[in-house]
C-alpha cells in the first residue's frame, strides 16, 4: 500500500514537471512536505512542516506562485491567496477580493496566514520575495 502511494505521489510529481514555469509545488509526503520547481524532475528540499515548505518557496526568486497538494497529489482546494509587499508590510488577500484582508510585518506572518486560510495556491508579488 506504501508503494502504491509513493507510486501516485511521483506520478504527481512527473505531472507537475510538464511545464517549466514560475510555478513551485509543495507535496505532503510520508517524510514531510517536498517543494518543487515546476519543470524540474528533483524535489529541491523536503521540510518538516508545511509553513518551512512554504518559506522555502517564497524565497525562490523565480516563484511566481506556490502550488500546495495532498498527500496524493490533488490540490488541497481552490483557494487562491495573493501575498503583496506594499511599504514595509505584507498584504495577504484572497483572490477575487477586491479589499485587503490581512496585512503583517513580515513574510512569515503572511506564509503563516495563508496556511491557515487553506490556501491551495499563494500567488507572490515576485519583485519583491527575494532568494536570500
Amino acid at each position: 500500500m506504501a508503494k502504491l502511494r509513493q507510486n501516485k505521489l511521483l506520478e504527481s510529481f512527473r505531472q507537475a514537471a510538464t511545464v517549466n514555469s514560475g510555478t513551485v509545488h509543495i507535496i505532503e509526503s510520508l517524510d514531510g512536505w517536498s517543494v518543487k520547481k515546476e519543470g524540474a524532475k528533483k524535489a529541491l528540499v523536503i521540510k518538516p512542516s508545511e509553513f518551512n515548505a512554504l518559506k522555502v518557496a517564497a524565497n525562490i526568486k523565480s516563484a511566481s506562485s506556490i502550488v500546495v497538494h495532498k498527500s496524493d497529489g490533488a490540490f488541497t482546494n481552490n483557494k487562491r491567496v495573493r501575498i503583496l509587499n506594499k511599504k514595509d508590510s505584507w498584504i495577504v488577500q484572497p483572490v477575487g477580493l477586491k479589499k485587503v484582508t490581512s496585512t503583517f510585518s513580515t513574510i512569515d506572518s503572511a506564509l503563516n496566514e495563508a496556511i491557515n486560510m487553506s490556501a491551495s495556491e499563494i500567488i507572490l508579488n515576485n519583485s519583491t520575495v527575494k532568494k536570500k
